[in-house]
């Protein structure tokens, strides 16, 4: 992908361990057989994984294509390619490269994905058109986006819970993006094909075995605590105490819509 200014937080070990961690709980694992469904993998087949992290959709996609279908992934973070060469073995070609110069020949695969990838890239049309270079004529592209505007969360402090989440948009470049991927699919030459929405929800307890408790227990509050408000000095302490308790008490709501896109060459 192209260099965010936040990369550097995503190429370390502690980095690596918190995705594997979150890619292993019960809704992401649901989250990727929902993208496996709908890229509709089948033996024979080559995939590209867009800013693959540690390769856990590289490593359902093998199943689908089978011995002879051709997995590559790339990602900027050297951590994070070490980690897929390692849960890949030699079953995949997994380069440390950026979204905006793609290693490979055009017309290269049948499919490509970008799994929460987009929202860190400023140009993202830029993106879809160098994947859609190296994308077969009658291949297809499939995007998955968090749309963080619409998290939901119960607080007795609505709006220091929309201080905290807004801190978000010092880490990505774009933190609503799903609702414009449709014009962004257009301008980089895509027609969408199919589209999808997957709610992930904690209701009553959580912790950070779950996508939502991981955000709100621990990369929310690391955010505030990380580039404190001037005016809200102890918004990160506050928050996590209060969702805690809420989680203790059997109270906690949390709900994050996520979109999911097939595209095809128009």
């Amino acid at each position: 992908m192209a260099q965010p200014a936040q990369h550097g937080k995503f190429d370390t070990a502690d980095a690596v361990a918190n995705l594997e961690r979150v890619y292993k709980t019960p809704d992401i694992c649901k989250q990727r057989a929902k993208m496996m469904e709908v890229l509709a993998l089948r033996a024979g087949e080559s995939l590209l994984d867009v800013g693959c992290g540690p390769g856990f959709f590289l490593e359902d996609a093998a199943k689908a294509v089978g011995p002879s279908g051709r997995l590559a992934g790339v990602d900027p973070s050297d951590a994070m390619v070490e980690a897929a060469k390692s849960r890949l073995g030699g079953n995949s070609d997994v380069q440390v490269a950026g979204a905006d110069n793609l290693p490979f020949e055009d017309g290269t695969f049948d499919a490509i994905v970008f799994c929460q990838v987009l929202c860190y890239i400023p140009d993202v049309v830029g993106a879809l058109v160098e994947a859609r270079r190296v994308l077969k004529p009658t291949g297809r592209i499939l995007i998955l986006e968090t749309d963080f505007g619409e998290f939901t969360l119960f607080s007795s402090d609505p709006d220091r819970v929309q201080r905290v989440i807004s801190r978000l948009k010092g880490m990505m470049a774009h933190t609503t993006l799903p609702r414009q991927v449709p014009m962004m699919m257009q301008k980089a030459g895509l027609r969408i094909q199919a589209a999808d929405a997957i709610a992930l929800m904690s209701v009553g307890t959580t912790s950070t075995e779950s996508w939502i408790g991981n955000m709100i227990l621990g990369s929310f509050p690391k955010m505030a605590a990380d580039k404190p408000d001037p005016d809200h000095p102890t918004d990160s302490e506050d928050f996590l105490e209060e969702q805690k308790k809420l989680s203790e008490a059997g109270h906690f709501f949390g709900s994050g819509n996520r979109f999911l896109f097939l595209g095809v060459p128009a």
